[in-house]
């Protein structure tokens, strides 16, 4: 990845544990100037998540829904 950028938001999980989600940006071709970006969410874990419509979030492979910490 080149000059990716991270956010880190607080969630929690349905029994209530805090959960880090980490949102990283990069670049999907660093030779182009107006390439589009690229946005991923995982867990500290390491696990994928899904951004909902609502802006809280899914880990992809268990379906379990966090909630950010407001």
């Amino acid at each position: 990845m080149i000059n990716p950028q991270e956010q880190v938001i607080s969630c929690t999980n349905e029994s209530g544990s805090l959960v880090t989600v980490i949102k990283a940006t990069r670049q999907s071709d660093p030779d182009t100037v107006d390439a589009p970006l690229t946005v991923i969410y995982y867990t500290v874990d390491g696990y994928l998540v899904e951004l909902l419509s609502d802006g809280n979030f899914e880990i992809a492979l268990t379906h379990e829904k966090l909630t950010r910490v407001k």
